[in-house]
């Protein structure tokens, strides 16, 4: 088996730890059901699943989708192993604690990071600069504090930033808020600021 969508059910309690069976595994779509639990660490035994999310040595993952469930505790750091990603959405579930910066190290991030709608606190990683290819960044409805982190201009591409609905603050001193490069709409809790991000010159 090549691939396994279970997307839009009604499936409840926890993935099977023995889900590393399917050796052949390279997509997986949980998206909108009602997942519980944790994540198996037995998915990093895939080796070629294109669609993972956070757990293992899933190197050959190109995307993971486990939107809309009600996964749990912290999204753990393993998540930088999967180094094939181009988009990992693990939003709309209920993780908590910060965000690990292994999550920024995922250079291959392109087309997506979604992790909105959780329970995340602390800051952004500095790390985030990593993601020079990524184009949009949701993080909006979550718990998260402080400033913007300067590095967020290394991000080349990236067009869209939601932050809504946190407690994050735009240090408006910063040489990247006012550099007109790359214009980027960022929400806010409070409001909607339209800014300039720098883009690396060679």
């Amino acid at each position: 088996m090549a691939a396994l969508y279970l997307d839009t059910n009604k499936i409840s309690g926890t993935i099977p730890k023995d889900i590393d069976n399917l050796v052949n595994l390279q997509a997986l779509d949980l998206d909108n059901n009602y997942f519980t639990g944790y994540l198996p660490s037995s998915l990093g035994r895939l080796q070629n699943l294109q669609i993972p999310l956070t757990l293992g040595n899933l190197t050959a993952l190109n995307m993971l989708n486990l939107r809309s469930n009600a996964f749990s505790s912290s999204i753990p750091s393993i998540v930088g192993n999967l180094t094939s990603l181009s988009s990992l959405s693990l939003a709309s579930n209920s993780f908590t604690g910060q965000i690990p910066s292994e999550v920024f190290n995922i250079s291959t991030l392109s087309d997506g990071l979604d992790l909105s709608h959780n329970n995340l606190e602390g800051s952004i990683p500095s790390e985030i600069g990593n993601l020079e290819s990524i184009i949009v960044f949701h993080a909006e409805y979550n718990k998260l504090s402080g400033e913007i982190p300067s590095t967020i201009g290394e991000c080349q591409r990236l067009q869209n930033l939601y932050l809504q609905n946190n407690f994050i603050m735009v240090a408006s001193h910063q040489p990247w808020v006012r550099s007109k490069v790359l214009k980027l709409l960022i929400f806010t809790q409070q409001q909607q600021h339209s800014l300039f991000f720098p883009s690396k010159l060679g």
